[in-house]
């Protein structure tokens, strides 16, 4: 009892201070069919699909501030995300991940050559628990910064960065071609 007492006591003086709970986890996470979930900036992300694989799940992840209504510019960094989760056996299999901008047309970009608005200032990869899930991925990245860990996905739309993009790789696979190069 004395936890939880002391939780709820800092949480009010958090509040009562000007600050809220939310802004401490300005990383947004949203995923088809589950809850939104926050995560502090720079934070390592483990991420799990919860329900089988049988058809599409988008999975959206931006800094909170990227959003107009919070003054649209990106200040936070998503950390290395790590998805999980179980393939189906039938149905058009495919997992969405777009680290983009949080307003508006917050969709998949149609072409590889799509301008996106940045969702984070930088973002340290990508990675999944599985073959099968990561063959079934498909993955757009837009940031302010650097890209700074790999990203691996059965395909890459769209990889877009106004600093560097520095990990050793960015593979689609199954065929393993490296989008761009570990010096780039």
């Amino acid at each position: 009892m004395k936890i939880r007492h002391l939780v709820g006591l800092a949480s009010a003086s958090l509040l009562a201070s000007g600050v809220s709970v939310q802004a401490q986890t300005p990383i947004r996470v949203e995923v088809t069919g589950q809850a939104t979930t926050f995560h502090a900036s720079g934070a390592s992300i483990p991420l799990t699909i919860n329900n089988t694989i049988t058809g599409t799940v988008q999975v959206k992840i931006y800094d909170e501030n990227s959003l107009d209504v919070n003054g649209g510019v990106q200040t936070n960094s998503i950390g290395a995300v790590t998805i999980t989760g179980t393939v189906g056996t039938s149905g058009t299999l495919l997992v969405e991940v777009l680290i983009a901008d949080g307003d508006g047309f917050f969709s998949f970009p149609a072409f590889p050559d799509t301008n996106m608005l940045v969702g984070a200032l930088d973002f340290a990869g990508l990675s999944f628990s599985s073959t099968g899930l990561r063959d079934m991925a498909r993955v757009a990245v837009a940031v302010a910064g650097d890209i700074t860990g790999n990203i691996e996905a059965g395909a890459i739309r769209r990889i877009q960065a106004q600093g560097r993009v520095r990990p050793d790789r960015v593979e689609a696979f199954p065929v393993g071609t490296a989008v761009f190069p570990a010096d780039h």
